[in-house]
């Protein structure tokens, strides 16, 4: 556009000096510099032209190009507003692939050497997603530093979000797992119940009938509890309507058969 402008100033000038010239009012001269003058601008109208012609969208904007794939997640500017160099106009966020940033309190960190893996539930969802070493998802960072404001250290993590359903800056209850894995009975974190105080599942004894079983919880991993005390392995146990069953199990009838329907 400054090139634009140059050139049809020189081509004004260089006209008005042609008309004095015709009257015998200025030299010759001077509209010999005015014809160079507007020369040179139109040479520079055509340089920048062709410098920004590799960018030249199809309505006649310049495309920009991003250094990564992905999606438009803010935009800064809008039509018509005047920018600066340097200024970021749009940040461009690749979704595949998020980290998880876990914080570890400073009183945990010396019991952990290494994470090899966490689980978390974000905020507005209902179920765990687990993160695994080698199962699309690794340890990306432990830090060494304790932040002085939050007295914890990051644990960053990497996992897989193809289907898009967490977004950058989101908040989540996370969970880093510490040690070596052991196998024990397992349970759906939906089988549990809290009846006063106590953990609750509803075993399927035989058809229809169900028995109410204290049991001791170990640690959780995303969607399953680990079971100490209480279930042996191969019982099985009421994930999917247990609260009908824990309403039919405290129903008078229930109490007198010691079953329920």
């Amino acid at each position: 556009r400054k090139a634009r402008l140059a050139l049809d100033m020189a081509t004004q000038d260089r006209q008005r000096l042609e008309g004095l010239l015709s009257l015998e009012a200025i030299p010759e001269r001077r509209v010999m510099e005015a014809r160079n003058q507007e020369a040179a601008a139109r040479a520079q109208l055509d340089a920048a032209s062709k410098r920004i012609s590799p960018y030249q969208g199809a309505k006649g904007g310049i495309a920009l190009r991003s250094p990564i794939s992905g999606q438009i997640a803010a935009v800064n500017s809008g039509p018509g507003a005047a920018i600066s160099q340097g200024q970021a106009l749009f940040h461009v966020a690749n979704l595949s692939k998020l980290w998880l940033e876990a914080q570890i309190p400073e009183a945990l960190v010396g019991r952990i050497t290494k994470p090899s893996g966490a689980w978390f539930i974000a905020d507005g969802h209902d179920h765990a997603e687990v993160i695994e070493e080698g199962n699309a998802g690794r340890l990306v960072a432990f830090g060494g530093v304790v932040d002085k404001e939050s007295r914890t250290v990051p644990a960053l993590f990497e996992f897989d979000n193809a289907e898009g359903r967490f977004r950058i800056g989101m908040f989540a209850q996370a969970r880093v797992f510490t040690g070596t894995g052991e196998e024990v009975p397992a349970v759906p974190a939906s089988a549990v119940f809290d009846d006063n105080g106590a953990s609750v599942v509803f075993v399927q004894t035989g058809g229809e009938s169900f028995e109410r079983r204290p049991v001791v919880l170990g640690v959780r991993e995303g969607n399953h509890y680990a079971v100490k005390a209480g279930l042996t392995p191969g019982e099985r146990v009421v994930s999917k309507g247990a609260y009908q069953v824990k309403l039919a199990a405290s129903a008078p009838a229930s109490l007198s058969h010691g079953h329920a329907h």
